[in-house]
């Protein structure tokens, strides 16, 4: 329950977020998302800064929880620590970076989260190699390899590269990168749950066809040892005694 909570945070992530650019947007006259940062709408001189500062600071704290989930659901699928712990820390250091841009508004130097928001974009890089081994997580392997193709382009882009990125557009392109990476982690926890809950349905019959096999086996073992065991072992569901599994005086491989 604790980490289907935890991963459920990363919902809070773009519902913050936009409800920071939505309302503080709607009190900022003369604000433009075109040709403006969405950082402005927290700015020491915006009208009513917290608006914007304090969603962000959720959101972030939000990520940072949700990474704890995103660790333990990618390590339950994948079975390793080393790429889910990756995207974990990925994940902390992107909502760390929203938490100092909330914390310290711009022009504060401390507003750009000293690089900490640039491992966004390593999160769907890590997660895609955390399950590159999963059974039926193709779909999702091709949407994280989209999302992680997709902002390394942009962010690319915001530094200069092509020289697309004009004041007159800067603000269309930072939601876009913006939006991938939200995209992003909000498919992340959705891909996981879904997974778990697939990967859980399968546990679960599993178990259930093994709890058979041993039921089969024990049975047939008893009968063939005309009744002889080590005490009077009787068959619980869930409960397997050694002796039923081969530690008998009399078991299967003997009993001809």
């Amino acid at each position: 329950m604790i980490r289907k909570l935890l991963l459920a945070a990363l919902i809070a992530v773009p519902i913050c977020y936009y409800f920071a650019l939505i309302v503080g947007a709607a009190t900022y006259p003369g604000y433009s998302h075109v040709t403006r940062y969405a950082s402005e709408l927290g700015a020491a001189d915006a009208p009513y800064p917290a608006l914007f500062n304090v969603p962000i600071i959720i959101g972030g704290v939000a990520a940072v929880f949700a990474s704890i989930g995103v660790v333990a659901a990618l390590r339950d699928l994948s079975g390793g620590w080393l790429w889910a712990g990756l995207a974990g820390v990925a994940l902390a250091c992107w909502g760390a970076s929203m938490v100092l841009g909330g914390m310290f508004p711009m022009p504060d130097e401390r507003h750009g989260g000293f690089g900490l928001g640039l491992a966004g974009p390593l999160v769907p890089l890590f997660a895609l190699l955390a399950i590159r081994k999963v059974e039926d997580a193709k779909g999702m392997r091709l949407f994280l390899g989209f999302i992680f193709v997709g902002s390394v382009i942009v962010l690319a882009i915001m530094f200069g590269v092509g020289h697309l990125v004009t004041r007159r557009n800067v603000g269309i392109w930072q939601r876009i990168n913006t939006a991938i990476s939200i995209r992003g982690s909000r498919c992340l926890e959705f891909g996981c749950s879904n997974a778990m809950r697939i990967f859980g349905a399968r546990l679960v019959s599993h178990l259930r066809i093994t709890d058979h096999a041993k039921t089969v086996a024990w049975q047939a073992g008893y009968d063939r040892c005309g009744g002889v065991r080590r005490g009077e072992l009787r068959w619980k569901s869930g409960w397997y005694p050694d002796q039923a599994l081969g530690t008998s005086a009399c078991t299967l491989s003997t009993c001809k």
